[in-house]
C-alpha cells in the first residue's frame, strides 16, 4: 500500500512539473507601433526552434509555446521591419517594431505606376488558373447588438484555394453559441471565404482590380516603396473609387511585390451606401514555392445600423498549415449558398482539438463573450 502512494504521488508530481513546464515555456507578448504606440494586427511571430507561428489579435497580443527558454523569436509584418527577439521568460512583455524606410517613387518618369504595377499583379495571376493550394484554417466570429453580445462561432476548416480564390472548403470541427432571437448575419462565413479571392477577378466591377477592367471605376496613386531595388522590393499602392462609383466601393491601400507581380496585402474599408453598412478588411497573402500569391489570413469587421441597432461582426480566418489535398470523407461545401447557422449545427464537435490551444490568442472582448454564454442560459450551441 505505500508503495502504490509512493507511485502515484511521483506521477501526480511529474504531471504538475509538465503543467507547469507548459505554462513557464509560453510567451505573452503584444506588439507595438514604435512611433504611435498603436497595436499591429495581424504580426506573425515564429519560435526559431520549432518553427511554431501564431499572428497577433486586434489588440496587438499574442500567445506561442515554445520548447525552451531563452527563446529566439522572428517578428515581422509587412511595411514594418522585421526583428529577431531573445526572450528570457514567459514574463509578459511588450515589442516595438519600427515602420520600414520609405522611398518615393519617380512620378515624373511614370505617370500611372501604381496602375501599371497592379494591372501586372493581376494578369499574372489571371495566367494561374490551374494550382490549386489546401490549407488548414481556423474561423472566429463574434457579433453583438448594441454592445451586447449575441453570437460567438469558432471552426476549424479545409479550403481549396486558388487565383481565383476559395473554390471548396470542408468545415472538420465547430463550437458556437448564440443568444436566442438575437442578431447574426446568416451568411458571414461566405463574405469572408469570399474575401480571400483578393478582391481580383470579380466580373462586378464595383470590386478593385478585377480582371475585366481595373482602373474601370477606381483610381490608384504608387505613395511609396519598401526595399527599393531588392527582391523583396514591395510598392504601397493607394486605391479609391472615382466620383461616379458611389454605391458601393473600396478605399485603401495595396501592396504588391513589384519583381515577382505578387499581391502581398489589401487594406482598407469598403462602404456600401444603400445598405449603410461599412466593412474594414484587412487581407493578407504570402507567396507560395511556385511564386505566386496564397491566402494567409483576413480580419474583417462589419458596422450596420439595422432599425436603429448598431450591429458589429468581428472575424478572423487563419491559415494555419498546408494540406496535400482535402479530406475525401468530409462533406465538402461550395462557396455560395452557405448559411452559417446550418453549417454550425451539422459540424461535429471535437473537444480535444480545442483543448490544444487556439492560433490566435483570445482578446479580452472574446473572453467576455465566452463567460457570457457560459452563464446565460436562453442560448442555442454547444461552447463549454
Amino acid at each position: 500500500m505505500n508503495n502504490f502512494f509512493l507511485v502515484f504521488f511521483l506521477v501526480l508530481f511529474n504531471l504538475l512539473n509538465l503543467r507547469i513546464g507548459i505554462c513557464q515555456n509560453t510567451i505573452f507578448a503584444k506588439v507595438i507601433n514604435k512611433d504611435n504606440q498603436e497595436p499591429l494586427i495581424g504580426v506573425i511571430i515564429t519560435d526559431d526552434q520549432s518553427k511554431g507561428q501564431t499572428i497577433t489579435n486586434e489588440n496587438g497580443e499574442f500567445i506561442l509555446n515554445v520548447n525552451s527558454f531563452p527563446a529566439s523569436i522572428k517578428v515581422r509584418i509587412l511595411g514594418f521591419q522585421s526583428q529577431q527577439f531573445l526572450v528570457e521568460s514567459s514574463k509578459f512583455q511588450t515589442i516595438s517594431l519600427s515602420e520600414a524606410i520609405l522611398v518615393l517613387p519617380e512620378l515624373k518618369v511614370y505617370a500611372n505606376k501604381g496602375l501599371e504595377i497592379l494591372q501586372n499583379a493581376v494578369n499574372k495571376a489571371v495566367s494561374d488558373t490551374s494550382s490549386m493550394t489546401y490549407l488548414k484554417a481556423y474561423y472566429q466570429k463574434t457579433s453583438s447588438q448594441n454592445g451586447k453580445y449575441t453570437w460567438l462561432n469558432e471552426m476549424y476548416l479545409n479550403m481549396e484555394s486558388g487565383q481565383y480564390g476559395v473554390s471548396r472548403w470542408q468545415p472538420t470541427n465547430a463550437r458556437y453559441a448564440h443568444a436566442i432571437d438575437e442578431f447574426a448575419s446568416s451568411n458571414f462565413i461566405f463574405l469572408c471565404l469570399s474575401s480571400t479571392r483578393t478582391l481580383t477577378h470579380n466580373y462586378n466591377t464595383a470590386f478593385p482590380l478585377n480582371n475585366r477592367n481595373i482602373s474601370g471605376r477606381y483610381s490608384y496613386k504608387l505613395l511609396n516603396y519598401v526595399n527599393q531595388g531588392s527582391d523583396e522590393e514591395i510598392a504601397i499602392i493607394e486605391c479609391k473609387p472615382k466620383p461616379e462609383n458611389n454605391e458601393f466601393f473600396f478605399t485603401g491601400r495595396i501592396l504588391v511585390n513589384t519583381k515577382s507581380s505578387n499581391i502581398l496585402k489589401i487594406n482598407g474599408k469598403f462602404s456600401d451606401i444603400k445598405s449603410n453598412r461599412k466593412v474594414e478588411i484587412d487581407l493578407n497573402f504570402k507567396e507560395s514555392e511556385r511564386g505566386f500569391s496564397v491566402f494567409h489570413n483576413l480580419y474583417i469587421v462589419v458596422k450596420a445600423k439595422i432599425d436603429r441597432k448598431n450591429n458589429i461582426e468581428k472575424a478572423w480566418l487563419i491559415a494555419i498549415q498546408d494540406l496535400p489535398n482535402l479530406n475525401k470523407n468530409d462533406k465538402t461545401y461550395p462557396l455560395f449558398g452557405i448559411k452559417d447557422l446550418e453549417i454550425f449545427e451539422n459540424t461535429s464537435y471535437n473537444e480535444k482539438e480545442w483543448e490544444r490551444g487556439l492560433p490566435i490568442k483570445y482578446t479580452a472582448e472574446a473572453e467576455k463573450v465566452i463567460k457570457y454564454f457560459g452563464k446565460k442560459k436562453s442560448i442555442i450551441g454547444n461552447i463549454k
